[in-house]
């Protein structure tokens, strides 16, 4: 019968597997660090550490140095005049640089490189073309202006209806030439000959300028009249003037009116009737005056044989000097206590003219002073009429 196993025996025979564990550790650590090592140091597992392909290499491995793939090629960027052909990726260059890409001179820059600027020679410089009314001064090659147009060279237009026009390029203004001023007469104002415009005011007639109002004589209108006894001259007696007659064409015994007149014909008859003219009788007077122009008719006025006056007259600024006066005998004659005179003229007027005056007055006015004007001998008991447009008894058109 077997002897159990002293402590001595089982000491010994723990201390054995012990030394056997770590014995086998021991070789497991060494694989496994073997087996790193080699991972990390060689391909033998098919770990190939490849770096990226280039312009001219595949992919290469850096342990072993083996190959895959294809070289990547170079990205060619042409050459210019500052650089080869050069590859954008690795900066490989070919051949040599290119030529330089010149843009030609121009007004205001020499010869240029578009690509690297360089420059040669020295700009060509502007070709100027002169200002004129229409363009300031200009270059013909490049358009390139200095300073600014110039004035017109205007020529004045030939009358107020024709725009100025510029003789170097045919513009025409809004400005008109000047009027054709025709000096103001006694019918229209001052007036252009073109256009008719017209300035200002007629001339003041000297009927107005005297304040002296006048009856139309073809209105035939009747008034009052006041002048002195003929036997007593301190004495005034009353009557009546009437417009009997007052027409225009020819008349018999008359020559035939030049171009541009006609003859006028009137008749009145006054009749006095108050107890001083049945008692003294009448003596009347009257003066031929000219509404517009005074003056010029007193320096005209030319008495002539047969009971003739010619004198002038200012119509439409134009004188006409061949008018006349032809005066018919007074008559006078009692008639039922009515102590009438008749009286008739024909006066030749340019055709239209409605300025000459008769005028009846008080004959206890008249005296001898030279320097009086026939404005003096009018007053309130004066009768005064103007020929004017023909117009009949009843006519009230």
């Amino acid at each position: 019968m077997s002897q159990p196993p002293s402590d001595l025996d089982l000491k010994r025979k723990k201390k054995r597997k012990i030394i056997i564990a770590v014995s086998a550790a021991a070789v497991v650590l060494v694989l496994v660090a073997t087996a790193l090592i080699l991972y990390f140091t060689t391909c033998l597992f098919g770990n190939h550490d490849f770096s990226p392909a280039d312009c001219e290499h595949p992919e290469i491995c850096s342990r072993c140095e083996e190959t895959r793939g294809e070289p990547l090629g170079h990205d060619w960027k042409a050459a210019d005049c500052k650089t080869p052909k050069t590859c954008t990726v690795c900066g490989a260059t070919e051949g040599s640089v290119a030529d330089h890409k010149w843009k030609e001179a121009d007004c205001l820059n020499p010869r240029t490189c578009t690509v690297c600027g360089e420059v040669e020679g020295v700009p060509l410089g502007h070709i100027w073309v002169d200002a004129t009314c229409q363009h300031p001064k200009t270059c013909s090659v490049c358009q390139a202006t200095e300073g600014e147009p110039l004035e017109h060279t205007w020529i004045e237009g030939a009358d107020c209806q024709t725009p100025k026009t510029c003789s170097v390029c045919g513009e025409q203004s809004t400005e008109m030439g000047e009027h054709d001023w025709q000096p103001a007469n006694y019918q229209q104002p001052e007036t252009c000959s073109v256009c008719q415009e017209t300035n200002g005011t007629p001339l003041m007639p000297s009927f107005v300028a005297n304040n002296q109002e006048v009856l139309a004589i073809e209105d035939y209108v009747s008034a009052p009249y006041t002048t002195i006894c003929y036997e007593d001259q301190s004495l005034t007696t009353t009557g009546t003037v009437n417009v009997i007659t007052y027409g225009v064409g020819e008349i018999t015994g008359l020559p035939d009116p030049p171009e541009g007149y006609d003859w006028y014909v009137a008749g009145w008859n006054i009749e006095f009737f108050d107890d001083n003219a049945q008692e003294y009788g009448a003596w009347y007077d009257w003066q031929y005056m000219d509404y517009y122009d005074y003056d010029l008719f007193t320096e005209t006025f030319n008495p002539g044989q047969y009971d003739t006056i010619d004198f002038s007259v200012n119509y439409n600024g134009e004188i006409f000097d061949q008018c006349r006066i032809v005066a018919d005998t007074i008559t006078n004659e009692w008639e039922n206590d009515i102590l009438t005179f008749r009286q008739n003229i024909s006066v030749l007027l340019p055709i239209g003219y409605d300025g000459f005056v008769m005028a009846f007055y008080n004959k206890g006015l008249t005296n001898n002073d030279s320097g009086l004007s026939g404005f003096d001998l009018l007053d309130a008991d004066s009768v005064v009429y103007r020929f004017g447009a023909m117009k009949f008894p009843g006519d009230d058109s």
